[in-house]
């Protein structure tokens, strides 16, 4: 090959000295191919039972993101300190696309905001029915915390494993997290199906 001569000629390097160094090789550990998803909302016969409501947050105001201090309004003697919550954000009936005639289904959408854990009693003056606690989000769902309210639970996770049975079961699919209606929806996506347990769909 024809090199610029003002490249320096290689020269090989003078061996240090050298020194025997012991190796372990440990077998590759087995991959557990399994993944589990945080349920962003879902859809249930009542509507959800709400012991107060998200009050303000510590920063950014809002923003629902991990590690954030935020103030809960919660209704007097419903609240524990060091316990976890839900707070949700009511979605509303169900509706019925108007492909079907409109009107609404016998369902609830609650979309998931974040999980919170209440620290302590904020320095609030404190109402007759309610209470004022400081939390801190330990897993968002959502990006805004406006408007969600405070229920007892902790977030739901779902196996998206390739491993599950094929289901014989005939749905339809008749809302999501995307649209309420079920009319938009496509890969990725959270659906509502009007089947259930009692009609022999599994989870999985």
């Amino acid at each position: 090959t024809n090199l610029p001569r003002s490249l320096p000629q290689w020269q090989p390097m003078r061996r240090m000295h050298e020194k025997e160094y012991t190796v372990d090789v440990e077998p590759r550990r087995a991959v557990n191919p399994e993944t589990k998803y945080i349920i962003p909302v879902y859809v249930q016969d009542e509507k959800p039972e709400s012991i107060g409501h998200y009050y303000s947050s510590v920063g950014e105001q809002g923003l629902a993101d991990e590690g954030r201090e935020v103030f809960l309004r919660i209704r007097h003697g419903s609240g524990q300190i060091g316990s976890k919550y839900l707070l949700l954000r009511d979605g509303g009936r169900l509706e019925k696309s108007s492909f079907l005639g409109g009107g609404y289904y016998d369902g609830y959408v609650s979309q998931v905001v974040a999980e919170v854990q209440v620290m302590e009693l904020a320095a609030a003056k404190s109402e007759s029915n309610y209470e004022y606690y400081r939390a801190r989000v330990l897993r968002a769902i959502d990006l805004s915390l406006k408007n969600s309210i405070v229920v007892r639970g902790t977030v739901g996770y779902v196996s998206m494993s390739a491993s599950g049975p094929s289901s014989g079961v005939s749905a339809q699919i008749v809302g999501g997290n995307y649209d309420n209606r079920g009319v938009i929806f496509g890969e990725g996506n959270w659906v509502f199906l009007n089947k259930g347990s009692k009609d022999g769909v599994q989870v999985g």
